[in-house]
């Protein structure tokens, strides 16, 4: 991973945490106690909750194990990475538990904790749309999601702009090879297109521009 790629994924564990600890307490004194330890207990479990979960997802799902999850089928990876996701709930919340009390048997009693089944709703609802955005900016770009959301477009760089073809007498012998070796494949690739839509069944209409 590259240091511009671990920036952007500590800014996101960042942002993951910070919606985290915002939300949780708002919703620790609307489900259980209106005091100020709840909330409290809330930012801690959040924080707790937000930094195991986001390190799982962004530097171990997408970092040093992404090869090996990606050779998963798509069910098995999804059951993996939920349980993995609703262990790291249960261990960060039982931890933070022990943080405010600073009573150890508090860990094990938060499995059976009564506000537990308002509790797991909630995180799975947050977790949902955590994935949904970190699979949106991994699919069309960091940022991306939230200039949609606010209505503001990035003005487009020098960089992004396309370039027009050089001379071919301009380019270096190495670039001529493989801009000729591209150009070779797409003209296979039309010529196999246009057979193909020859030989189809009688009768099948050919769409005009897979005609070449």
């Amino acid at each position: 991973m590259g240091p511009a790629r671990a920036r952007t994924r500590r800014r996101q564990l960042a942002a993951i945490i910070a919606v985290a600890a915002t939300v949780s307490p708002v919703f620790n004194v609307l489900t259980s106690r209106a005091t100020v330890a709840e909330a409290v207990q809330g930012v801690v479990d959040a924080t707790l909750v937000g930094l195991l979960v986001g390190v799982f997802l962004l530097f171990v799902r997408d970092g040093a194990a992404r090869g090996w999850f990606q050779r998963l089928g798509f069910r098995t990876d999804l059951i993996l990475i939920s349980a993995a996701v609703l262990a790291l709930f249960l261990v960060g919340r039982a931890a933070g538990q022990v943080v405010t009390s600073l009573e150890p048997h508090r860990f094990p009693a938060s499995f059976v904790d009564p506000h537990l089944r308002y509790a797991l709703p909630f995180f799975a609802v947050l977790a949902v749309a955590v994935l949904f955005v970190l699979q949106m900016n991994r699919m069309i770009g960091a940022n991306a999601l939230g200039y949609f959301m606010a209505g503001t477009y990035q003005r487009p760089t020098s960089e992004d702009l396309p370039r027009p073809l050089p001379p071919l007498r301009s380019m270096t012998p190495r670039n001529a090879t493989v801009w000729l070796s591209k150009l070779r494949a797409r003209c296979c690739e039309g010529m196999l297109i246009h057979c193909n839509s020859e030989s189809g069944p009688k009768g099948t209409a050919v769409a005009p521009q897979l005609r070449v």
